[in-house]
């Protein structure tokens, strides 16, 4: 049976139970997100203290959320007309998001040893059937001749 608060908040859509449902998982969302910016008011306290991801971080956060509950907003209220900008602001914060996010990666991708990669290579491709054959040296350097050399008729 129904509450008398279900009575009183809900008026003739109390036997609504989708609309009901709707109403409580908003209000649940809107309690999460009243929290999480609660904690962000409080991490900004500390804001002089972040390194430069942090605060790019902490400002990609906050920008998206102002803009997702001011597109909320703008929606519940039935004012969708003009909401392109909006929607290019949540995109440019999503593109900024992605780029850090490949930065991130980027500096904490594993590097390859090309030096070690060569000798595994080749350690795995030895074969103990065959001689070992060394590869003939190329000559460093050319040499320039001797003056002795030259005089002396001597050609390379």
């Amino acid at each position: 049976m129904e509450s008398a608060p279900d009575l009183t908040r809900y008026g003739v859509l109390c036997r609504d139970g989708v609309f009901i449902r709707k109403d409580q998982t908003l209000v649940q969302a809107i309690e999460k997100i009243g929290n999480c910016l609660k904690l962000a008011c409080e991490d900004y306290d500390n804001y002089h203290h972040f390194s430069i991801e942090e605060k790019v971080r902490y400002d990609n956060y906050i920008t998206y959320s102002v803009n997702s509950l001011f597109w909320i907003h703008r929606k519940l209220t039935g004012k969708m007309e003009d909401n392109e900008e909006i929607m290019h602001e949540l995109e440019k914060v999503r593109s900024a998001m992605v780029r850090m996010k490949e930065i991130k990666d980027n500096a904490t991708k594993p590097r390859l040893d090309g030096k070690a990669a060569k000798r595994f290579i080749r350690a795995g491709l030895y074969d103990a059937q065959q001689p070992h054959q060394k590869k003939p040296k190329l000559p460093t350097k050319p040499t320039k001749l001797s003056r002795n050399t030259q005089r002396n008729g001597a050609e390379c």
